[in-house]
């Protein structure tokens, strides 16, 4: 019994690691290459607030791959579960930061579950 919520909770810590972890990457990149994209005059510029929201979506997506692919499958929901989990800690983590770009935290939330969903999806369609 104590195996499958083993590998359950590795499978949602290594699908949270892939999304913070692409989420850092893709953003000090982007940073470091556009600091003027980023920003201007000390405010973020809408072209950068609509790419973090999408970034969200497409780091959501590699987690929620990763989730899926490391859940135990001895039992049809358990498929399932860990990118559920998933889906939920990570868009509770981007509702409630305060370090979010404020006006779109809605936004990236949703656009982080649809990525987490469309991973979960792809990784079962494969």
């Amino acid at each position: 019994m104590t195996k499958p919520i083993l590998f359950m909770a590795v499978a949602v810590l290594a699908g949270y690691f892939a999304v913070i972890l692409a989420y850092l990457i893709v953003t000090f990149v982007i940073t470091s290459l556009m600091p003027t994209f980023v920003m201007q005059k000390g405010r973020f510029t809408s072209a950068y607030t609509t790419l973090h929201a999408l970034l969200w979506a497409v780091c959501g997506f590699a987690g929620g791959y990763v989730a899926t692919v490391l859940s135990p499958v001895n039992k049809s929901y358990q498929t399932f579960l860990p990118a559920g989990i998933l889906l939920l800690t990570v868009s509770y983590i981007v509702f409630t930061n305060t370090g979010q770009l404020n006006r779109s935290r809605i936004g990236q939330t949703l656009l982080a579950a649809l990525g987490i969903a469309g991973g979960t999806a792809l990784c079962l369609a494969l």
